[in-house]
């Protein structure tokens, strides 16, 4: 009979290191719990600090409110818990995908672009000829014809 309560104490304290984890990783969670805990204290303060506790309990508008969201913080956080973990599945392209396809590809079209404005000879407004950025090559002068005898 005992190890049967030892089996169980044990998957329990498993379970609860399992929830615990997860807990601490995600952020929501960890937001709503720590939303729910002040609502409690700020109700404990509330009900400690009246003159009539059982009074300030039953009919305190603002003890109420607290623990109605530390109630629906406790839910919410609950709730995250118990649900599975999403899983990203194969199939789905993420945006960083779809992003870097995209500056890929207009990245390509503004060169390719740019080639094409390059390879034309003046057609268009702003654009520059080819071979403009090159040095003027001078011509070569004409040389005066030899003479056969040379100059004395």
């Amino acid at each position: 009979m005992r190890s049967s309560n030892k089996s169980t104490a044990a998957s329990s304290i498993a379970n609860a290191g399992r929830y615990l984890k997860r807990a601490s990783r995600e952020p929501g969670v960890r937001d709503q719990a720590k939303i729910a805990l002040q609502s409690v204290q700020s109700a404990y303060r509330r009900i400690e600090r009246a003159k009539a506790p059982r009074e300030a309990l039953l009919n305190d508008k603002k003890v109420h409110r607290d623990l109605r969201r530390a109630l629906a913080a406790s839910r919410d956080a609950a709730a995250a818990l118990t649900a599975p973990p999403r899983m990203r599945t194969r199939d789905a392209i993420g945006v960083g995908a779809v992003v870097t396809v995209l500056l890929i590809a207009a990245t390509f079209g503004f060169t390719r672009s740019r080639n094409r404005r390059a390879g034309t000879q003046g057609e268009g407004p702003g654009t520059v000829p080819a071979g403009a950025d090159a040095a003027p090559v001078a011509a070569p002068e004409a040389e005066a014809p030899r003479t056969s005898a040379p100059p004395s």
